[in-house]
């Protein structure tokens, strides 16, 4: 490509490089965070929705977490009754929607 063609591809560019498009996890993150503040979650229950929404077991939640499994699901619980849920389902679609 001579010089008149590497000009042709800088004129075409945009002068500034764009963001990049947020990641689904960083989305997830902020419509998590969204709920969260919205139905006044405690930060752990803040922390432990973000990992239900990503699909994980609450075993999983646990170990990551250091928490116990009973922990875990008691935090689960509350955010349940909190954002008035009764299964993983419904909790994404509310994540989803609002």
């Amino acid at each position: 490509m001579g010089a008149a063609g590497f000009e042709a591809v800088a004129a075409a560019s945009p002068a500034t490089p764009t963001a990049p498009e947020p990641s689904l996890r960083d989305t997830l993150e902020a419509r998590c965070a969204e709920v969260s503040a919205a139905r006044s979650l405690s930060p752990r229950e803040a922390e432990v929705l973000v990992y239900l929404a990503r699909g994980f077991t609450p075993a999983y939640i646990a170990k990551s977490l250091v928490l116990s499994i009973s922990t875990v699901r008691t935090h689960v619980r509350n955010i349940y009754r909190k954002l008035n849920v009764n299964k993983r389902e419904e909790l994404l679609h509310l994540i989803d929607e609002e």
